[in-house]
């Protein structure tokens, strides 16, 4: 069961493995997010901004961790081109891409990409509010099915292979939803806790996982400092 420690309770002896979170730039589906209701939309190419949010990312991560042993992204366009640019800052990078399905962000089936006012009616919201966590649109997937698949992954995907190593570096580009579910999986808060959580385009979150007791320290949460000094 992944748990959140307090980092003041390190030992200085500790073997700490870092994943480095990070939501893709702004796509041109973000334009649209007031009016229509987006989900994944994995053919969403970053826009001109999204691509110099990434740069700027990347510019910030290789000067603060040098290097990346392993990146994973979600299959869609923008997670992959956000990825891209924040390696092209990076001296080197030996290893490739590795875009994996359970990154992806929350579908929202038959309503991806359609007039929010068309389906946001008042019964709707109702449901949404009745059901939480176990909701979905027709044809998508509940939030409860998104922290699911994202926690398999990390569980699958990352902490064995960091069981037989004695440090690494991960970076993760992923979608907002997606990000938060894990915040909740790691955090193992409630639900509603986890929407007061801002997560911006090319936000960087940070994790620390201590082998010793086998849970998870929240280092850093959606940090944009990278942005705001460079007016994005």
């Amino acid at each position: 069961e992944m748990c959140i420690r307090d980092r003041s309770t390190q030992s200085t002896g500790s073997k700490m493995f870092r994943l480095v979170l990070v939501r893709h730039g702004e796509s041109k589906a973000n334009l649209n997010v007031k009016s229509l209701i987006g989900g994944r939309q994995n053919d969403s190419p970053l826009t001109q901004r999204g691509i110099e949010q990434a740069k700027n990312a990347g510019a910030y991560l290789s000067k603060k961790y040098k290097v990346f042993h392993r990146v994973f992204t979600s299959p869609a366009v923008r997670t992959i081109e956000t990825a891209s640019h924040i390696l092209s800052q990076f001296s080197s990078f030996g290893g490739n891409l590795e875009p994996n399905d359970e990154l992806q962000e929350l579908s929202q089936g038959e309503w991806e990409n359609k007039p929010r006012k068309q389906f946001y009616t008042p019964q709707t919201m109702d449901q949404m509010t009745k059901e939480g966590w176990d909701f979905k649109a027709p044809g998508g997937e509940s939030l409860n099915d998104v922290e699911k698949r994202v926690s398999n992954f990390i569980n699958s995907k990352i902490l064995i292979d960091w069981e037989a190593k004695k440090s690494e570096n991960v970076l993760i580009v992923s979608h907002a939803v997606a990000i938060k579910c894990l915040l909740k999986n790691f955090l193992g808060s409630h639900g509603q806790v986890i929407w007061l959580y801002s997560m911006h385009n090319c936000g960087i979150s940070v994790f620390l996982y201590h082998k010793e007791f086998k849970g998870w320290s929240l280092d850093k949460w959606n940090d944009t400092t990278h942005l705001q000094l460079a007016g994005l």
